[in-house]
């Protein structure tokens, strides 16, 4: 029995990694690579880090720069935070 095989694929773009299918997918009618995606933790993370953290720090910068407080009350906060997490989405998409 043919356990599956973790190989690298160097000519493809981002360098993923793929699971060749084993001889029980096989068996099974399933011919194609078995796909391993990342865990609920990985993802949270990379949510925290693509957007929660440089919206934050969006905000603050521009805060900062136009009304002298990192972190502005009322209206004007609000806008400023939300306006930065579409820039961040935005770019990061």
């Amino acid at each position: 029995m043919n356990k599956g095989v973790l190989s690298s694929t160097h000519g493809v773009p981002g360098n993923y990694a793929h699971v060749e299918a084993s001889d029980d997918d096989m068996s099974l009618g399933n011919s194609e690579d078995q796909l391993h995606f990342a865990g609920w933790w990985r993802r949270a993370g990379a949510y925290l880090l693509r957007i929660v953290i440089p919206t934050s720090f969006l905000s603050q910068i521009i805060g900062t720069l136009v009304f002298h407080n990192s972190a502005p009350d009322g209206w004007w906060g609000s806008a400023l935070l939300w306006g930065s997490f579409v820039v961040v989405c935005a770019v990061t998409n």
